[in-house]
This record gives structure tokens, sequence and C-alpha cells, in this order.
């Protein structure tokens, strides 16, 4: 009886850490699930590409440690190399296309698989990211695949402003380098409008601000 009980208690707290994490969901999006972007998080039409995207303080609403993000919204599926970083910005939209945040190995969150199998992905950040809730966030995808996928993916996004939120570079020739932005020559790079939904996994220890504004 006593093995019994210390195998149980052992199982709940081995399992405790992860119940505790799904509590709380972040869900940034206007509520509507029929818009999509090919471009954003990636444009697996391309060999390489890269984008990056704010999320303003209101937005995200508290602060606290981000553990996990989900994208929804492709019927196809498609298996990329990425590096995914999150940094700090007091920026509130892209001015023009060389307007990249600049981001480090250090701001890298993620770096392995975006493997999307259909409607729904979730990444586990490998590097969880303490987000302070005043400044906005600078989500960058980092895509080094090398070779193009048969189809684009259609991410769900929505359109947050009439200001640029979103910020994408693609090439079948060069690998960009978000950690070394420098002018993107002989890229394609377009400023977006729109950014992803996403669902940020927070830890049950972050409260919702009280009124958060953005930088």
């Amino acid at each position: 009886m006593k093995k019994f009980l210390l195998q149980l208690v052992t199982a709940v707290l081995f399992l405790l850490p992860a119940a505790l994490k799904a509590q709380d969901i972040v869900e940034i999006s206007n509520g509507n699930h029929n818009f999509f972007n090919s471009a954003l998080p990636t444009y697996t039409a391309a060999n390489d590409s890269a984008s990056t995207e704010i999320y303003t303080a209101a937005e995200i609403g508290r602060a606290g440690t981000i553990y996990s993000i989900t994208f929804k919204g492709s019927w196809y599926s498609a298996t990329r190399n990425v590096d995914i970083y999150m940094v700090h910005t007091n920026k509130t939209s892209f001015q023009n296309s060389k307007d990249w945040e600049h981001v480090t190995t250090a701001d890298r969150v993620y770096s392995g698989i975006f493997a999307f199998p259909g409607y729904e992905v979730t990444i586990d950040l490998q590097v969880p990211f303490q987000y302070n809730g005043i400044d906005n966030l600078v989500l960058v995808v980092d895509d080094n695949t090398g070779i193009a996928s048969g189809e684009m993916l259609n991410i769900e996004c929505f359109y947050a402003s009439s200001l640029p939120h979103g910020l994408e570079i693609h090439s079948n020739d060069v690998n960009y380098d978000p950690t070394h932005p420098g002018n993107p020559v002989n890229l394609t790079v377009e400023l977006r409008n729109s950014k992803n939904q996403i669902w940020l996994g927070c830890t049950s220890t972050c409260p919702p601000l009280t009124n958060p504004t953005a930088s």
C-alpha cells in the first residue's frame, strides 16, 4: 500500500507542472477564423523566409512566462526547419521594409521543426519567454528549410490596424538572417497590415494586468 501511495504521489508531482501550464491560454485574434495569409509566419512557397510581427501589450493583457505558441488555419501540411525569437519592443508598427527588429541568438526561444499537420500546431518553447506586460512583443520566425513546400500554408490572420504589424521576407537564393538584418538585397520584402492569430500558453502565475496599454 505504501509503495502504491508513493508511486501515486510521484506521478501527481510529475504531471502537476504540465497541468498548471495548461491552465492559461491567451488568444490574440479578432474572434473570426476565416481570414488567411500565406506569407505569415512562413512563406512556404520559397526555399527560405523570415517574418516579424508585433503584438501589443493591450492584446496580450498580462505579464508572465510564455511557454508555447499555437497557430491555426491551414488545410495543408508542411514540415519546416525554423528558429523562433521573441523580444520586447516599444515599436507599435513597422515603418518600412527595412524596419526589422534586431534579435540575437540569446533571444531565440525555439529551434527545430515546425510540423504543420493540418488545422493546428502548438510549439512548446525550448526557452520560455519572460514577458514584462508593459512593452509590446515582437515575434520572429526564421524559416531555414532550404527547399519550398508543395503547398502554401494558409495560417489564420487578422487586421489589427491600418498600420503594418507584420513584415515578411523570402527568397529561393538567399537565406536571410534576422540576427544580422542589414540591407535585404535580392530578396522579396513585404509589409503586412495583418498578423497571425495566435494562442499563447502562459503560466497560471501571470494574472491579467489592470488596463494594460501598449508602449
